[in-house]
C-alpha cells in the first residue's frame, strides 16, 4: 500500500520573456451639433506627453472626421481642447482597435473639456494562452500527467507549444492541437512520470506560440507547482522510535509536547506551562503519562 503524497505549496508565478510592446490603432473622431464645422475650435491628443494630432479642427459640416494615431499599451493618451464660436455645438470620441468608445467629450450641448488626467490605452489580446493548473495521481510512482491550459486570447486558440520540465530539466514538449474558445480550457497531456518516495519536485510547464503566434501577454504562461513526496510505507504498524534519534533532532509532539536531542544524543521530553514555561523535568520520558506530569504510565 502506498501513501498518497502531500502537496505542500502550490504557487502560480509570474515567468516570461519580455517581449516588445503591443501596438495598435486608435481614432479620434470629430462631430458638430450645428452642421458648421467647430468654428476656430481645435483639439490636439498627446500619448506619453508627445503630441501625436495637433491643433485639429473639423472645417465644416457635421463631421464626422477621423483622424487614425497609434499607440502602444500601457501608453498614456492626453487631450487638450480649445473652444472657438459657439463650442458646445462641438463634441468628439476616441475609439480603441476594435471600435470601442474609450472617451467621450462634449456630448449632449456641453463645452468638451479635454482629459488632462489622461486614460492608459489597451490594445487588444487576440493570441494568448496560458496555464492554469496540473492534473496527476497522488501517489509515489508512475503517475500521468496533464496540463490544464487556458484561452485569455480573443481569437480561438487552436494551437500552442507545451513544455514540461521537473527539477530545471525539460520534459517533453508536446504541440497541442484543438479548438478552445475566449475563456475556456483544454487538457494537454504528458508521457507522465516516474516519482520517487521522499523526494520534492518543481514541477514548471508553460506554454509558447498560441495559434503559432508570439504570446501577447506572458505573464500567465507559467505554472510551477512543488510536491513533497513522503516515505511510502507497506508495512503497517509503523513508527518512529523518539528515544533513538540523531543529535540535534527536534520535533513537536501531540498535547504541546517536544522532543529533542542535546549534545550527548540523550532524548529530553518536555512540555509547557500555561505561561509559557518550560517544563522540563525527571520523569518524562516514553514510558510516563504525559497527561498528568510524574506519573508512570
Amino acid at each position: 500500500m502506498k501513501q498518497p503524497f502531500l502537496i505542500t505549496i502550490i504557487i502560480a508565478i509570474i515567468v516570461g520573456l519580455s517581449l516588445p510592446a503591443q501596438t495598435c490603432n486608435f481614432s479620434l473622431v470629430l462631430h458638430d451639433d450645428y452642421g458648421d464645422g467647430w468654428n476656430g475650435g481645435v483639439i490636439s491628443l498627446s500619448i506619453n506627453g508627445n503630441i501625436v494630432i495637433q491643433d485639429t479642427t473639423l472645417a465644416n459640416g457635421a463631421g464626422p472626421l477621423t483622424i487614425v494615431f497609434q499607440a502602444n499599451t500601457g501608453d498614456t493618451m492626453t487631450i487638450q481642447y480649445t473652444a472657438g464660436s459657439w463650442g458646445y455645438e462641438n463634441y468628439y470620441y476616441v475609439y480603441d482597435a476594435v471600435s470601442s468608445i474609450i472617451y467621450a467629450d462634449g456630448t449632449g450641448g456641453t463645452i468638451p473639456t479635454g482629459l488632462s488626467q489622461g486614460i492608459v490605452l489597451s490594445c487588444p489580446v487576440y493570441h494568448d494562452a496560458g496555464i492554469i493548473g496540473v492534473d496527476m495521481m497522488e501517489c509515489a510512482g508512475f503517475s500521468p500527467l496533464a496540463a490544464i491550459i487556458k484561452n485569455f486570447g480573443l481569437n480561438n486558440l487552436t494551437s500552442a507549444q507545451v513544455t514540461l520540465a521537473v527539477n530545471g530539466g525539460i520534459h517533453q514538449t508536446v504541440n497541442w492541437t484543438g479548438n478552445v474558445s475566449t475563456g475556456n480550457s483544454a487538457y494537454v497531456n504528458f508521457s507522465g512520470y516516474n516519482f520517487a518516495s521522499s523526494s520534492i519536485y518543481v514541477i514548471e510547464i508553460w506554454t509558447m506560440l498560441p495559434n503559432g503566434n508570439p504570446d501577447q501577454v506572458s505573464s500567465n504562461d507559467t505554472f510551477t507547482q512543488i510536491l513533497t513526496i513522503p516515505v511510502s510505507v507497506s508495512n503497517f504498524p509503523y513508527g518512529i522510535n523518539h528515544d533513538s534519534l540523531p543529535n540535534g533532532f527536534s520535533s513537536t509532539l501531540d498535547n504541546g509536547w517536544t522532543v529533542w536531542t542535546n549534545n550527548n544524543n540523550y532524548p529530553k521530553w518536555m512540555t509547557e506551562t500555561a505561561d509559557g514555561t518550560n517544563k522540563n523535568t525527571s520523569g518524562t520520558g516514553p514510558v510516563w503519562d504525559h497527561t498528568q506530569q510524574g506519573n508512570p504510565g
